[in-house]
């Protein structure tokens, strides 16, 4: 139950000061699994702020918070999700690109720029 996160709270997210990064993963697995999420991990530490022009990034974590999985529609992990403040998914990565670089980071950095431009104009 503890490891589950069943006494944790499970406060709604605060997308007030949107756009936002949300990265979901999980801290469990066969040993195949945590090899993605690990890179994942990494990816996303590595990832800086003057890359993703300041957006924050929420790390999820799918064991502990099921209940953002449904309300994201998402049941693997890992999963890189920029929302809006509507809580609605501007752009999204649901699968894996390989297991030592789960993420297109560049991919995204782009749609963040394209946002920020379009919130600017």
């Amino acid at each position: 139950a503890i490891d589950e996160g069943w006494l944790e709270p499970r406060e709604p997210l605060d997308l007030s000061n949107a756009p936002v990064l949300l990265f979901f993963n999980r801290h469990k697995g066969c040993d195949c699994d945590m090899v993605v999420y690990t890179a994942a991990a990494d990816q996303i530490n590595g990832w800086t702020e003057g890359a993703r022009l300041g957006v924050q990034i929420i790390q999820i974590d799918l064991d502990r918070r099921p209940d953002l999985g449904v309300q994201f529609n998402l049941v693997r992990a890992p999963a890189l999700l920029l929302v809006g403040q509507d809580g609605k998914t501007i752009f999204g990565q649901r699968e894996s690109l390989s297991d030592t670089a789960p993420f297109d980071l560049e991919a995204f950095e782009k749609a963040i720029r394209e946002l920020k431009n379009g919130e600017s104009n």
